[in-house]
C-alpha cells in the first residue's frame, strides 16, 4: 500500500493511485499542515492555532478531533487509516519522504546541482528538468486559512526558481543556446526580480546569434548593455 501526498501543485491524496483529497477546505488545510512535517508529531496546540486560533481551547480540540475523523473516514476505506496517527501531544502523518513530491523535488534539485558542480552540465539538466516536471501549480493551491501553509509554499516557490535558474545554467553550459531561446517563452518565470532568469535568457539569445534580441532583452532586465558582450564567466559554455 502507497500513500502519496503531492503538494505542487492543488492538494492531493491518493492511495494506491486511488484519489480520496478531503473536499472540506479545513481538512485540506489540517493535512496540509501534518504533510508539512510528515513523520513527525504536530502538536495539536500548534494545529488549533494555525486554524482554529478565536475557539476556547477545549472546543477548538473537539472541532479538531472531529475533522481527524473525517480525514480518516476515506484512508480507512482505503485500508490506509493508520497513516493518519495519534499522539499524545497530536497528530503525526506516517507516509515516506518517497511518497511527498515536494521532498523528491528537493532531493533531485540536490542532485542536479550537485551533477553541475561536478562538470556534468547534461546529466544536470535532464536532473532539474526531472525535479521542474514535478509542479502542476502553485505549491499547496487551494490551501487557505494558515500562515504555516503559506509559509512552505513561498519556501518552495523560492526552491522552484532556484531549479529553474540551475537548470538554465546547466543548459547553457551543455551550449542548449537554441533550444532555450525556443522554450523560453514557456516557463521563464514573469517576475521582475528575477534577474538571474533574464540574463541568462540574454546569453542564450547572444550566443544564439539574435544579438539585437540579446540587446533588447538586456535592457528590459535591468542589465547593462556592455554584459552582453561579454556575459559572467558562470555562464561560460
Amino acid at each position: 500500500m502507497v500513500v502519496e501526498v503531492a503538494a505542487l501543485g492543488e492538494l492531493r491524496v491518493g492511495v494506491d493511485g486511488t484519489a480520496i483529497t478531503p473536499p472540506a477546505p479545513k481538512e485540506r488545510a489540517l493535512l496540509a499542515l501534518l504533510a508539512i512535517d510528515a513523520g513527525r508529531v504536530v502538536p495539536t496546540d500548534r494545529l488549533l492555532e494555525e486554524l482554529w486560533p478565536d475557539l476556547p481551547p477545549d472546543r477548538g480540540r473537539h472541532v479538531l478531533q472531529v475533522r481527524i475523523a473525517e480525514i480518516r473516514k476515506p484512508l480507512g476505506r482505503a485500508g490506509a487509516a493508520d497513516v493518519l496517527a495519534s499522539a499524545p501531544a497530536g497528530y503525526r502523518l506516517d507516509v515516506g519522504a518517497d511518497t511527498l513530491d515536494s521532498a523528491r523535488f528537493a532531493a533531485l534539485v540536490q542532485e542536479g546541482r550537485a551533477r553541475l558542480a561536478a562538470g556534468d552540465p547534461g546529466a544536470a539538466a535532464d536532473t532539474l528538468r526531472a525535479a521542474l516536471g514535478l509542479w502542476r501549480g502553485a505549491a499547496f493551491a487551494g490551501v487557505r486559512g494558515s500562515a504555516a501553509v503559506e509559509a512552505e509554499a513561498a519556501r518552495l516557490q523560492e526552491l522552484r526558481l532556484g531549479a529553474i535558474e540551475a537548470r538554465t545554467a546547466a543548459e547553457l553550459a551543455d551550449g542548449c543556446h537554441q533550444q532555450l531561446v525556443r522554450s523560453s517563452m514557456r516557463w521563464w518565470p514573469p517576475i521582475p526580480s528575477v534577474r538571474l532568469c533574464g540574463e541568462q535568457r540574454v546569453v542564450a539569445l547572444y550566443r544564439s546569434g539574435r544579438q539585437a534580441e540579446a540587446l533588447r532583452a538586456c535592457a528590459a532586465s535591468g542589465c547593462a548593455t556592455s554584459w552582453v558582450s561579454n556575459p559572467a564567466p558562470a555562464y561560460a559554455s
